[in-house]
Order: structure tokens, then C-alpha cells, then sequence
């Protein structure tokens, strides 16, 4: 995603399963246990499910774009994103 600092930042976009509570902070404290610094994820999008293809490959580009339009506006529900506990509100904060 578009960063004015370092150029481009990375951003998570998460389907949690039913039934497991996840936060930003749980998801960014598991990729940095997990991965190098510059490839966690600055920010954790939760969605209902990944845009896919026909074959069923996850859309990078339709991800992409939805991270563009949620920094433009980052109260507008694009694409099937949901807020914490489920409710509507794109990125969580």
C-alpha cells in the first residue's frame, strides 16, 4: 500500500475462522515473530472472505485497489471488510 514515508507499506487483509478472536495487534505480534521487520504488516484489514478468481486464486489486484480506496477513506466498507466483533468499518485501528 501507498506509504509517503518509505514509498509502500505492507498491509495484511485477514478472514479470521468462526469462532477466533483476532485483533490488528495479535496478527502484527505474530508476523513479527514470524518474519523479517520489513515484510510484518504495518495495518490488518479484516474481510468476510478474499476476492478470488475463477480457479480460485486470491485477486492481488482487487486486494490492492480496496487498500488504495480504504487510505483515501478509511470509514467506507469496501469489498466485504468488517470491523472488529463484525461490524462494518473496513480497517481496524
Amino acid at each position: 500500500m501507498p506509504d509517503a514515508y518509505r514509498g509502500e507499506t505492507v498491509k495484511a487483509f485477514v478472514v479470521p475462522r468462526a469462532a477466533v478472536e483476532l485483533t490488528e495487534e495479535k496478527v502484527i505480534e505474530f508476523c513479527r515473530q514470524k518474519l523479517a521487520a520489513y515484510k510484518a504488516p504495518k495495518t490488518v484489514v479484516f474481510r468476510k472472505e478474499q476476492p478470488k478468481s475463477a480457479v480460485g486464486k486470491i485477486l492481488r489486484r482487487a486486494l490492492r485497489e480496496e487498500g488504495r480506496a480504504l487510505a483515501v477513506a478509511p470509514n467506507r466498507v469496501v469489498g466485504g471488510s468488517i470491523g472488529p466483533a463484525g461490524s462494518p468499518g473496513g480497517q481496524v485501528k
